[in-house]
């Protein structure tokens, strides 16, 4: 089961910390996608240093069944918090009372920002996978741990 991602506008930070979102999203799984059967979009929004869960957000309920192969336009707004921080917003298709799709390693939508004076600004928005995430952070280990004990000297 799996879906793709396609931004429709380029993402930004208004103020208060607001982002609206606006993509499209196309079902490559083998079922439909009911919103009689709990089927939606939503976000979660994480402290990106401690990987916290802050906000569990709404639900956007796609506006028709997407059977497989057909795709739907989304818009969504999230609020990134006003402390300063990084913070990694997970936008991805989840089944009320089943399961966020995210954690069963689909693709979701990663939105990366950073918040600073009051300030949000978007680092990077891209499609992600949680075995994505964590290469990347594999790595990023390696890197650290050649040159920290360079750096305590």
């Amino acid at each position: 089961m799996s879906a793709a991602w396609l931004l429709l506008t380029e993402p930004r930070a208004l103020a208060n910390g607001h982002v609206p979102i606006d993509f499209e999203i196309r079902n490559l799984s083998a079922e439909t996608w009911r919103a009689s059967e709990g089927f939606a979009i939503g976000y979660h929004l994480f402290d990106a240093e401690t990987g916290t869960l802050l906000v569990d957000g709404p639900r956007t309920h796609l506006e028709r069944d997407l059977k497989p192969g057909e795709s739907a336009r989304v818009a969504l707004e999230f609020r990134l918090p006003p402390e300063d921080g990084r913070y990694q917003v997970f936008i991805s298709p989840m089944r009320e009372g089943v399961c966020w799709y995210y954690e069963r390693n689909w693709p979701f939508l990663l939105v990366e920002a950073a918040v600073r004076d009051g300030s949000a600004r978007l680092l990077r928005v891209r499609p992600a996978t949680r075995a994505t995430l964590r290469r990347e952070r594999a790595v990023r280990s390696v890197g650290r741990a050649f040159t920290y004990p360079i750096l305590t000297i």
